[in-house]
């Protein structure tokens, strides 16, 4: 296989590749920064593919993945969506003081666009990772969370 059909021999036929073949392409995409991650998120791959992006995402990891932070929180809007487990791991790798900024932000987010299905997911994960009001820049963010699952 040539290496520039890698990426779409991954993502858009991975149904004909064998389960070796898919996972030797993960590795090789994750460690080819000729493809940008943001060629890796939801708005530019197709949803049958996202558990495929989402190894990508997480073999390349934190920090190589640090310009696409808002477009990982996105994919939480969902849990039953493919690829949340390997988002999830990736957003649990963050230092604290980063993740807090990005989930304040993505909650404004969340809360201007009235997903109280998103909100209710991102609360999920703030409690996963033992995140506490003190933690939070924001106090109100942390309650407009906290209170999620009353929405």
């Amino acid at each position: 296989m040539k290496k520039k059909d890698i990426y779409y021999e991954t993502l858009y036929n991975y149904m004909s590749l064998s389960e070796e073949e898919c996972e030797e392409n993960i590795k090789i995409l994750a460690k080819d920064i000729n493809y940008s991650n943001k060629m890796f998120t939801q708005d530019i791959v197709t949803k049958p593919s996202w558990h495929i992006a989402a190894q990508v995402l997480e073999a390349r990891g934190y920090p190589m993945v640090s310009d696409i932070i808002p477009e990982l929180f996105m994919w939480l809007r969902d849990w039953n969506w493919p690829g949340v487990q390997e988002i999830l791991n990736i957003l649990s790798t963050i230092p604290k003081d980063t993740l807090i900024n990005e989930l304040e932000k993505i909650t404004l987010v969340a809360k201007e666009e009235n997903d109280t299905v998103w909100l209710y997911w991102l609360r999920e994960f703030m409690e996963e990772n033992a995140l506490e009001k003190d933690d939070f820049n924001n106090k109100d963010i942390f309650e407009t969370l906290k209170q999620s699952i009353d929405m």
